[in-house]
C-alpha cells in the first residue's frame, strides 16, 4: 500500500464520523424543540390554531368528567387542551391538604371515547410537595388517536 491509499481510507472514516455526528445533532435539535414550552410559566396554554373544543372539569355533568379529592391532595381544577405540537394535555392544579410534606403524590387520568370506553390512561407525579403547596400538573395523552377523546376523569393516585 502506498501513502495515498492510506489517506483515502482515513478520509472515508472521518467522513462517516462527521455524518453520524451531524445526524445526532440534527435529531437532537428536532426532538428537543423549545425546552421552555413544557415548563410551567404560570401562563395558560395557548390553544390558538386549534378548532377542537376545550373540555373542563368545571362542569362534570355536561362533560362527563369527575374531580376527586383525597384526604391528602385536593384537585383544584383541570382542563383538557392541546399543546404547541398538537398533543392532548390535561392541565390542572392540586393542593397538599395533608398537614405535612408529602414525599410523593400522583394524579391519574382516564381518557374516554364518545361511547364511554376507556381508550387510555396517564398520570403526572411530584416529589416532596410541601404542606399547603399548590402543584400545577400536566397529564399527557400518549395515544395516536387524540381525536377520539371525548371526555376524561381525573383522580388522586398514590400519595405518601
Amino acid at each position: 500500500m502506498d501513502s495515498t491509499s492510506d489517506k483515502k481510507n482515513g478520509l472515508k472514516w472521518w467522513h462517516w464520523v462527521l455524518i453520524i455526528f451531524g445526524v445526532f445533532v440534527l435529531v437532537g435539535i428536532i426532538a428537543g424543540g423549545d425546552s421552555s414550552s413544557n415548563q410551567d410559566t404560570g401562563n395558560s396554554v395557548s390553544t390558538s390554531g386549534s378548532n377542537k373544543e376545550v373540555v373542563t372539569s368545571d362542569n362534570p355533568v355536561a362533560t362527563g368528567n369527575s374531580v376527586k379529592t383525597s384526604k391528602k391532595i385536593e384537585i383544584l381544577d383541570s382542563k383538557i387542551t392541546y399543546g404547541d405540537y398538537g398533543n392532548l394535555i390535561v392541565l390542572g392544579s392540586a393542593k397538599n391538604i395533608a398537614g405535612r410534606e408529602l414525599s410523593y403524590a400522583e394524579v391519574d387520568v382516564k381518557f374516554y371515547d364518545n361511547s364511554g370506553a376507556v381508550i387510555g390512561t396517564s398520570l403526572d407525579n411530584i416529589n416532596n410537595l410541601g404542606d399547603g403547596e399548590i402543584w400545577k400538573f400536566n397529564v399527557y395523552y400518549f395515544g395516536m388517536d387524540d381525536y377520539n377523546v371525548d371526555h376524561y376523569s381525573i383522580q388522586v393516585g398514590s400519595v405518601w
